[in-house]
């Protein structure tokens, strides 16, 4: 099968070298240091360098495809849906597309033309979806459900105890976006990094964890009475950003400062990325922290259905913890849908998937083999 990814990022490189193996990738990215990170591993990936705005050179990969995978920044990656779409080429979009946009145009075009997309299928939104919607699988009465997801480095010693392997503008606009949660059955934006509270994992003990806009397609497709998704950091992460917020640097008003027009949001950028930047090279290792919880009642009882993981760093592949996690879960579904385990048309909500007992058995396995274990614990709190 053909396959063209757009991104030759973290995420998007990986993708291609896993999928190269059985299948004819090209990998398309505007930077040519990206593309050659990549030939610099010797896979078998036609290596293309452009933007993703020359329409006429998008549309003719496009064409060739019989697979579009997105791994692009939200603001690059509509285009390409777009694109795509028209052509009626299936499409699994990691990206970060915002839900007006993801749920407006992008969602009437996939089922006007009845073209597979699957959308923020990565780890989380991806996922989170997925184990959330199994979660709800034969409950008569969902209660209530839990996110919380997060990369950190292993060591708390890195600046602010924080390391991305994503795009940092995308990062800093998490703690400014409102956060949407379902409370009492009705949606309804909270403060970001509110309801601050500390979280254990396996080994990893008083964790903070606070309210972020994650719940993507959810608060869409899962009738929760309850419903809320917590980012983690390290402890003392929150109260810094706070502090930067307070005195003004994510502000994008333009200053001069020394006969320059800067913001200070462009100002902080520019200090955090060398920073905040992963480099496994230079011994950067992170960790991936996972888990859903999904309460609600069945058959007369109180029941609990739970997921968990904890990833590391893959010292074998020496890719990145998070890398792993989102790629992985991509080409799982990749997969599987070759392998016709679902042939659903048009938009597919990750999470309306996982009620398929083969595919669900199916990317669980996948995952497992890449090396990613969820825990899974299926209680009966209570009997009325």
């Amino acid at each position: 099968m053909k396959i063209l990814i757009t991104g030759a990022g973290m995420i998007g490189s990986i993708v291609a070298m896993e999928l190269c193996r059985e299948n004819d990738v090209t990998l398309f990215d505007g930077s040519d240091a990206a593309l050659k990170r990549v030939s610099s591993k010797e896979m078998n990936i036609e290596l293309i360098q452009g933007s993703v705005f020359d329409e006429k050179k998008l549309e003719g990969l496009i064409s060739t495809s019989d697979v579009v995978v997105i791994a692009l920044p939200g603001n690059l990656a509509v285009s390409v849906a777009e694109s795509a779409l028209k052509q009626r080429k299936a499409v699994f979009d990691i990206s970060s597309i915002p839900n007006d946009v993801l749920l407006g145009k992008i969602r009437e075009l996939a089922d006007e033309n009845k073209t597979l997309y699957v959308p923020k299928i990565g780890i989380a939104p991806g996922m989170t979806n997925f184990l959330t919607g199994r979660g709800c699988v034969g409950l008569d009465f969902v209660k209530d459900v839990k996110i919380y997801v997060g990369g950190i480095p292993q060591k708390k010693e890195s600046p602010m105890g924080y390391k991305t392997v994503f795009c940092l503008e995308e990062t800093l606009q998490e703690y400014l976006d409102p956060a949407m949660v379902i409370e009492n059955g009705n949606k309804k934006y909270v403060e970001a990094m509110s309801c601050l509270h500390n979280v254990d994992f396996e080994g990893l003990e008083g964790l903070e964890a606070f309210l972020t806009d994650g719940l993507a397609t959810l608060a869409e497709t899962i009738p929760a009475e309850n419903m809320s998704e917590f980012t983690i950091r390290w402890p003392g992460h929150i109260q810094q950003i706070k502090n930067l917020i307070a005195l003004g640097m994510f502000d994008k008003n333009e200053d001069d400062f020394e006969g320059m027009k800067i913001t200070p949001r462009e100002y902080l950028i520019s200090h955090l990325a060398p920073l905040w930047k992963m480099e496994p090279a230079k011994g950067d290792k992170d960790l991936t922290l996972f888990r859903i919880v999904v309460k609600g009642t069945k058959d007369g009882a109180e029941v609990e259905s739970k997921w968990e993981t904890v990833d590391r760093y893959d010292e074998e592949r020496n890719i990145t913890s998070m890398g792993k996690c989102t790629a992985f879960s991509c080409t799982s579904f990749i997969r599987a849908w070759m392998k016709s385990l679902f042939n659903n048309n048009g938009f597919v909500f990750p999470e309306k998937l996982s009620v398929n007992d083969s595919l669900y058995r199916y990317v669980m396995e996948s995952m497992a083999y890449h090396g990613v274990h969820f825990t899974e614990q299926h209680t009966t709190l209570k009997r009325y």
